[in-house]
């Protein structure tokens, strides 16, 4: 990403980014491997990631992280017409007719709120199942209060 401030208090970013790559370790189509440029130009703060990983079901990576902006969780994760505010998971366990998908990298990349940039993060894997470590990510689970995202 390439951000400057303007004279006029704005801010104008160009993000350049491989957003469609597939879950799962899989080969990217020709199409999913294609770049994508981004032009943002917005006052005011950005939206907030934040994202931390975890074992689902003890063995299987999981990530789990909320979005807010402008102090007001941004809306996501199975949302309704009245939406879901904040929070989101995703655990590397089999789905249907995939594989595990535990790497040993992960990147979360969101298309943020208005016009401001998109949002990424990336983290090494969370490691060999630590017990005191899920129990303590269990606990900040549950403080989302997300019916979708649950502790194991």
């Amino acid at each position: 990403m390439v951000a400057c401030k303007a004279p006029d208090g704005s801010y104008w970013a160009v993000q350049e980014w491989q957003r469609e790559l597939p879950d799962y370790g899989v080969a990217p189509t020709k199409a999913e491997a294609a770049w994508e440029i981004r032009l943002s130009h917005w006052t005011g703060p950005l939206a907030k990631l934040t994202v931390d990983t975890d074992w689902a079901w003890h063995q299987w990576d999981h990530l789990f992280g909320t979005l807010s902006y402008l102090g007001r969780p941004a809306y996501g994760f199975h949302s309704t017409s009245v939406g879901n505010p904040g929070a989101f998971c995703y655990s590397f366990n089999p789905h249907a007719d995939h594989p595990a998908g535990n790497g040993s990298r992960y990147r979360v990349t969101v298309i943020s709120p208005g016009v401001t940039p998109d949002l990424s993060w990336q983290s090494a894997s969370p490691g060999p199942y630590d017990a005191t470590a899920d129990a303590k990510a269990n606990d900040e689970i549950a403080a989302l209060h997300d019916s979708q995202c649950r502790a194991n």
